[in-house]
């Protein structure tokens, strides 16, 4: 059976409240599932402890949405057996210090997906319009029955794909309980998701049609 997932991240207190000097520790970070794209980041408040005094204090940390804190590994510092040998079985030691890029895409991705939704939003309702102006430019009117009904496809493969960004961008209201927020996120994260491919692959149908219009009438 596989043990939960785990990994250590380092965190850095450069004045201790008790002691005013400078401590590292390995925290230890239970995974829940791997990063879900878009998911971002959150700040969470840890009880540390002083390695000179004993004495315990609050710090905030930075994790995924989709970890949680277990407890301190151990301090990078301390003397004796190094620390990859204390930890409890599935801990990812070679994950002590996070990719800074890394939490940075985790942090800000979520932006560029709403961003991405925005923007494609706009272009597909601007295709319809542009895509109308060229077939009167190319000549439309003169052309067969046939070519005049195809012709209004593309425009409304654009407008559905304009309608799949609206509803991935459209804000929603639920009820969240505080301990059910990770299932919904993650919930509204692969709903998002789903939009966003199907609102591309509906853009990327309706430009192949209408280049494929275009060049009927060329």
């Amino acid at each position: 059976m596989n043990q939960s997932p785990y990994r250590l991240q380092g965190h850095e207190i450069s004045v201790c409240p008790h002691c005013q000097q400078r401590h590292r520790y390995a925290l230890q970070i239970a995974v829940q599932e791997g990063v879900l794209l878009f998911a971002g980041t959150r700040t969470i408040t840890v009880q540390l402890s002083c390695p000179r005094t004993n004495e315990p204090f609050a710090a905030e940390v930075i994790v995924g949405t989709n970890e949680e804190f277990v407890r301190i590994a151990d301090p990078f510092a301390a003397q004796g057996t190094p620390v990859e040998q204390r930890l409890p079985d599935g801990t990812a030691a070679h994950d002590a210090m996070p990719d800074p890029e890394f939490a940075e895409w985790a942090r800000s991705s979520r932006q560029t997906a709403v961003e991405y939704c925005r923007g494609m939003m706009t272009a597909a309702s601007a295709a319809i319009p542009v895509h109308f102006a060229v077939l009167q430019y190319l000549g439309i009117d003169h052309s067969t029955h046939l070519l005049l009904r195809l012709a209004a496809i593309p425009a409304a493969v654009f407008l559905l794909s304009a309608a799949a960004f609206a509803v991935a961008h459209r804000p929603r209201l639920v009820s969240v309980a505080a301990g059910e927020f990770g299932p919904v996120r993650a919930r509204s994260l692969r709903r998002l998701d789903r939009l966003m491919t199907a609102g591309s692959a509906l853009f990327l149908t309706a430009t192949t049609g209408s280049l494929a219009v275009f060049a009927a009438l060329l």
